[in-house]
């Protein structure tokens, strides 16, 4: 196994396991992002975790400060990043995350924590 699916192993593991932390409830998404979890892994995780859609997913991690930070950047930059934006947007038009005007991508929904 690669480094990414035992850390993504990992996140899945603890966020099913670990009881919650002076009932604190445990942020899947800060949790990969602290460990260096790459995007397609966490929205895995957060699937078989959580059983959210897409959409919702989606709108659970870039909630997260750092996440949409990182996110935000890539849309402009990464052409990896920008197609799945595109394939994403095709299939979810009234998505509600994410808009394409000209060649710039913005996510439209504001960080939380």
């Amino acid at each position: 196994m690669t480094s990414q699916l035992l850390l993504c192993r990992a996140l899945i593991d603890r966020a099913r396991f670990a009881p919650s932390e002076a009932g604190t409830e445990f942020d899947m998404a800060e949790e990969g992002l602290r460990m260096g979890l790459d995007w397609y892994l966490l929205m895995k995780a957060i699937y078989i975790v959580n059983k959210l859609s897409e959409p919702d997913a989606h709108k659970y991690v870039l909630s997260q400060r750092g996440w949409h930070r990182i996110i935000q950047a890539k849309l402009q930059t990464d052409p990896r990043c920008r197609k799945q934006a595109y394939r994403f947007c095709r299939s979810h038009p009234d998505n509600g995350l994410i808009s394409k005007d000209g060649d710039r991508y913005t996510i439209l929904i504001q960080p939380t924590r």
